[in-house]
């Protein structure tokens, strides 16, 4: 059978790799999103999900995992595995074996950091509303990479994506405005003064429910939707 997986790291200028899953949720705390780098994405045949756990874990670590950018797995990845209806299982790699997660989200709440308000659209899955911490590097850890900000909307909101995201093989995601979108987007609102703010109620709702519906985007619609534009000068 086909499974589309997705594996997330601990980023690097994060507390917490190679940490147990006790240790990961001392105190109980959660295990988030937002201190994750997603470093794959794609489709396996695997007779089933527990299978392709164990198979990623050996392709990562003796290599022939096309388009893999972390390093090799171990205690403190998770290997997200997405179901047909857009939900998804998760499941942290133990010291021994893997433990099945409750839930792995971007945070579903304000963050102890400035966050904002915003809504998150993945490769496969409904967007759902999270808050991204404020600052650069949060964002390069949420999309996996150097950013890239675009405004194809009529109001004040944007979206924040990988800005090489068709070069380095990421999931197609969303059309927008006839161009193809791939890898995590962050739908975040601009405060008009060089900064962001929360998105609001009525905003929240609207893209919500414009980017409920996956897609499905094949890699070759989304290598082909790559394009470069030349401008010469005179001198």
């Amino acid at each position: 059978m086909t499974i589309k997986a997705k594996i997330w790291q601990v980023a690097e200028d994060v507390e917490g790799m190679f940490a147990s899953y006790k240790q990961a949720t001392k105190d109980g705390k959660e295990i988030v999103k937002n201190n994750y780098e997603e470093v794959w994405t794609g489709e396996k045949e695997a007779k089933d999900a527990r299978y392709l756990l164990d198979q990623l874990f050996e392709e990562t670590n003796i290599g022939g995992l096309d388009w893999f950018r972390g390093r090799s797995m171990s205690v403190s990845d998770v290997v997200e595995i997405i179901n047909e209806d857009g939900s998804a299982d998760a499941y942290y790699c133990d010291t021994f074996g893997w433990q099945q997660l409750e839930a792995f989200e971007f945070a579903q709440e304000p963050l102890d950091a400035p966050s904002h308000r915003a809504v998150v659209v993945e490769p496969w899955r409904p967007a759902k509303e999270a808050y991204i911490e404020d600052g650069l590097r949060p964002l390069q850890r949420a999309v996996g990479g150097w950013i890239e900000c675009t405004y194809p909307f009529e109001d004040n909101a944007f979206v924040v994506g990988n800005e090489e995201a068709k070069l380095i093989g990421l999931e197609g995601n969303r059309r927008i405005n006839g161009g193809i979108y791939a890898g995590i987007l962050l739908i975040m609102a601009d405060d008009l003064q060089g900064g962001t703010t929360d998105l609001t109620d009525e905003q929240v709702a609207h893209y919500l429910e414009a980017f409920k519906t996956p897609e499905a985007i094949s890699r070759k619609e989304t290598m082909d939707d790559v394009g470069f534009r030349f401008i010469a000068f005179k001198p």
